[in-house]
């Protein structure tokens, strides 16, 4: 995917942030590229993640740098470490995403920092729990694979299960179902898988517990994720957020249909239009 030759925030370039010394901030961060990913780093800090897409996760995490791939959240508290009257940089960092991703490249200034010169004050405790998450129930889920793919011949084509999107049939899911996705990525490329209409989790023990629509499926790798068809039946669509590669055909759609609906026929399959 194409990226930007030059980095907004809030609409801005390099735009200047004043902060106290210890004064924490709540920063909820919205990643609107369309291919970048951002890897948060400031010198002489760390975050506390608090969630992402859905608002607070199970746990608050302790991190070095915040990595918030394309329509990814994240949500993070900043505490201001730096003496009063000192300047510091916010910084995206080249973060690996596929072939040629960090080869040659440099960090890019983001965001100014300015610490004011009024005294210090005492940062709050960050609770450790945060929300309670109950495990989606898979006893009984239909089992689905999605394997993101790309073909190249005279054109790149991209889909889902080796099919673009134009030539794709909707999955047909009934109202109130849990299903779980094992998504496969064996392409050169990591893609941002994102599901309209619903959260899912992840089932990855190593991860803090949350509600999620985006999740980063990194080159050759899988990882699985449950979802609960709970309500709003209609037709939604599932994609790659780099969106040069959902246009290439890396995009999907499916169908939730209420059982004690009329049967109404799927929409057809997309046509391309170059």
């Amino acid at each position: 995917g194409r990226e930007g030759a030059v980095l907004l925030v809030n609409g801005k370039v390099r735009p200047r942030l004043k902060v106290r010394a210890g004064k924490q901030q709540r920063w909820r961060i919205i990643n609107a590229t369309r291919a970048r990913y951002y890897n948060i780093r400031l010198r002489n800090h760390r975050f506390m993640r608090l969630g992402g897409d859905n608002g607070l996760a199970a746990r608050s995490e302790d991190v070095y740098n915040l990595i918030v791939t394309p329509g990814e959240r994240a949500d993070a508290v900043f505490t201001p470490a730096d003496p009063p009257g000192t300047r510091n940089v916010l910084r995206w960092v080249p973060t690996e995403r596929g072939y040629g991703s960090t080869y040659n490249r440099s960090s890019e200034q983001m965001l100014a920092i300015e610490t004011v010169a009024d005294a210090p004050v005492t940062p709050e405790p960050i609770p450790a729990e945060l929300r309670a998450i109950e495990p989606i129930d898979i006893a009984g889920a239909t089992e689905r694979t999605l394997d993101l793919t790309i073909a190249i011949a005279s054109t790149v084509e991209m889909g889902v299960n080796g099919v673009p999107y134009w030539q794709a049939k909707p999955l047909e899911i009934a109202l109130g179902d849990t299903e779980v996705w094992r998504i496969v990525n064996n392409t050169d490329f990591s893609h941002p898988f994102h599901l309209h209409g619903y959260f899912f989790q992840v089932l990855d023990e190593n991860r803090v517990p949350e509600w999620k629509d985006t999740v980063n499926v990194p080159t050759k790798s899988e990882l699985t994720i449950a979802v609960r068809f709970d309500e709003r039946p209609g037709a939604w669509m599932y994609h790659c957020h780099i969106l040069d590669h959902a246009e290439a055909g890396m995009m999907g759609h499916l169908v939730v249909r209420d059982p004690n609906e009329p049967y109404t026929p799927a929409p057809p399959a997309a046509h391309h239009h170059h």
